[in-house]
């Protein structure tokens, strides 16, 4: 059995039917269960303007993976809020909020009996968790002894796919137009990372860090950091702060144990996990304000850049945003730093991977030492014995002259890692 359909409801008597195979769900990795469930999403202040989507759907396609698919697919991001209904009296259940493997497994076994899942997707936290649910009034047992069952097969299933194609090509494009632009790429690399964790029966992946420049090296780190930002998107606010020092000390908290949850830090000191991560997420909020600053200054005026919100932020968040990229203010310190950038000289070449990640696939291979500043210098400003601008290597040669004249000063063959970097620091300022 595969994921059968989808159906999308507006309210009224309309009902769009997409293929589910075309939604791009991951398979499953252990095979089919043979068991048919109905997913049932509520939708609220999705920009899709559907109420209601129906997905009859093999049980095995029912991961956190796919869910977080759907919730892409329906026009909701990263930022906002999933929730089941759980049942704890006849007619009446409680919101589960869903951002875990874990909980997706739960609310499978908590649905078993009923093969049916109902779920609320919204823009915003519900304040209201106690909601009601229809009552369940006849068992599966029961229903199956009334009912023939009729099953369809293999090559009926297929005919039916390929006649149903030419009808949803023009819509699977429009479905398609979530996949694009950054938070839908980002959400791509999410998912991916999560189905690992599931093939390989571990919630957690590991991460490593530079041992000299602390940042997040290996196989992992860019998925480690995209997770960091995927969290700080969700949890850090964009209204009433002007800056990460305004971010409440919870927040941060929440996405410290966002990625606790996730990840496995090995050996090192929670204390200096929380610093790592902070860190990071630091980082990456100022870099996504400054996005959506440049997004602002990109129009000429409020009409055109209401036209254009960018993808991750909601209307009333983009409007406030507005009122504040225009205050005198925030325009004083915003051409002050672009003075400071135009004043910028130096270039590195090495792309958007992180100088910890450059020096730590540069590492001896029979020693694991990193190189020292002056050659992660080389390593990060040329390519190909060619440098990136004029000034990067003025930096490198100025740093080696002075390099070679400690050691002849000194009479060494060579200064210890730890002296070449000092000097490199006072050399490059």
């Amino acid at each position: 059995m595969a994921a059968s359909t989808l159906r999308l409801g507006d309210g009224s008597d309309h009902e769009e039917i997409v293929n589910a195979e075309d939604l791009c769900l991951e398979p499953p990795a252990t095979g089919f269960a043979d068991e048919e469930w109905t997913l049932q999403i509520e939708c609220k202040g999705a920009s899709r303007q559907r109420d209601i989507a129906e997905l009859m759907i093999d049980k095995a396609y029912i991961t956190f993976v796919n869910l977080c698919v759907l919730k892409d697919k329906l026009g909701y991001s990263v930022r906002d809020f999933m929730y089941y209904k759980r049942r704890c009296a006849t007619g009446v259940a409680s919101l589960q909020e869903i951002d875990y493997e874990h909980q997706a497994r739960e609310m499978v076994r908590d649905n078993e009996s009923e093969r049916k899942v109902r779920l609320i997707m919204a823009k915003e936290s519900l304040k209201d968790l106690s909601v009601s649910i229809t009552p369940i009034k006849r068992t599966r047992e029961q229903q199956q002894e009334d009912l023939p069952c009729v099953q369809e097969g293999l090559d009926a299933y297929k005919v039916m796919i390929l006649t149903m194609m030419s009808v949803l090509q023009r819509k699977m494009k429009e479905m398609k137009v979530a996949k694009q632009g950054k938070i839908g790429l980002l959400m791509h690399a999410v998912l991916k990372k999560q189905e690992m964790r599931i093939k390989s029966g571990c919630q957690k992946l590991p991460i490593e860090f530079s041992s000299r420049l602390g940042g997040p090296v290996g196989v992992n780190y860019h998925s480690f950091v995209d997770e960091v930002v995927m969290f700080t998107r969700k949890r850090a606010p964009l209204i009433g702060v002007q800056s990460w020092k305004d971010v409440h000390e919870s927040v941060q908290e929440a996405i410290v144990t966002d990625m606790k949850n996730r990840w496995d830090f090995g050996n090192i000191p929670e204390a200096q996990v929380d610093k790592k991560i902070l860190g990071i997420a630091r980082s990456r909020y100022a870099g996504w304000r400054s996005t959506l600053s440049a997004t602002y200054k990109a129009y000429e005026s409020d009409v055109e850049r209401a036209k254009h919100k960018p993808a991750d932020v909601d209307s009333v968040e983009w409007h406030y945003l507005m009122k504040y990229f225009a205050t005198e203010k925030f325009q004083t310190v915003s051409k002050k730093n672009s003075a400071c950038r135009g004043n910028q000289q130096v270039q590195h070449g090495g792309g958007p991977k992180p100088f910890s990640q450059h020096s730590y696939e540069k590492r001896n291979p029979e020693t694991g030492e990193e190189p020292n500043d002056i050659e992660l210098w080389m390593i990060t400003h040329s390519k190909n014995g060619k440098w990136s601008n004029p000034s990067s290597q003025d930096v490198y040669e100025n740093a080696v002259l002075n390099l070679n004249a400690k050691q002849t000063e000194l009479k060494r063959d060579r200064l210890t890692d730890v002296e070449q970097n000092i000097l490199f620091q006072s050399s490059y300022r």
